[in-house]
């Protein structure tokens, strides 16, 4: 019910999620509107808790490959400035429009276990396999991720909301906060060949007061430049659907 409450109020207020880390510009309108009506001390908690998670929330762009453009796909990555991006080959679900239009065009593949989609592309599968890789090369390439990092720092980090860290000093808790930074700091700031853009767009978070973005990007970051080496290399699935599944293990 508190989830419902929350949403309406965004819908009443005309709130819009923009790309990257979840900013909805009308949460103190949310807040205004639900907290008053909380009676109780347990459900006000609940709610600011709810509503922290909202403002922490990093959300992807989820984008199926296969059916559109090489070019067309690079050009949204770009102009949508979204950090993170699920690339996926297009995987029809049942009892979907598209499930029913492939069917009716004859366009899907039952149980082929070499095949990472159950969708009969029009262009060959190899050739859309390569684009695939192609588009995560050019999305995860790291001047251009750690371009939209920084882009993110003034359009969505600079404006959620200033919220009190929870959580209580115990020594899990402090070595987690050694052990994290000195990671990020020694495997992507000094041993990575691509220190440059990273300190580049540390720079501009640290310089608008946005710490908890630069440690945050730094290990993102990692992260999507591993998956991407190991994709270009075959390491990695074309989608995340697929039933083979290529496991991969990451320092940080």
């Amino acid at each position: 019910m508190l989830a419902v409450e929350m949403l309406h109020a965004l819908s009443l207020n005309h709130c819009e999620p923009t790309q990257g880390p979840l900013h909805f510009s009308g949460i103190r309108a949310v807040i205004r509107h639900v907290f008053p009506r909380l009676s109780s001390y347990r459900s006000r908690t609940r709610f600011y808790a709810a509503a922290r998670t909202l403002v922490d929330c990093r959300v992807p762009s989820g984008v199926m490959a296969g059916e559109d453009t090489e070019d067309r796909l690079k050009e949204f990555i770009d102009l949508s400035q979204v950090p993170i991006l699920t690339m996926n080959l297009l995987q029809a679900l049942p009892r979907t429009p598209s499930w029913d239009r492939l069917k009716r065009e004859g366009r899907l593949v039952n149980n082929d276990a070499v095949l990472e989609s159950n969708v009969r592309f029009l262009r060959p599968y190899d050739e859309v396999v390569a684009a695939w890789r192609r588009c995560v090369a050019h999305a995860y390439d790291p001047e251009r991720l750690f371009a939209r990092f920084a882009h993110q720092v003034d359009a969505t980090y600079a404006h959620r909301i200033d919220v009190r860290a929870g959580g209580k000093v115990i020594m899990r808790n402090v070595r987690e906060a050694i052990v994290l930074p000195f990671n990020i700091l020694l495997w992507v700031g000094l041993l990575s060949n691509y220190r440059s853009p990273f300190w580049r767009a540390v720079r501009h978070a640290l310089r608008r007061g946005q710490i908890d973005a630069a440690f945050g990007m730094g290990l993102v970051g990692y992260h999507l430049i591993q998956f991407s080496r190991e994709a270009l290399r075959g390491e990695q699935n074309a989608s995340f659907y697929s039933t083979c599944r290529k496991p991969s293990l990451g320092r940080i």
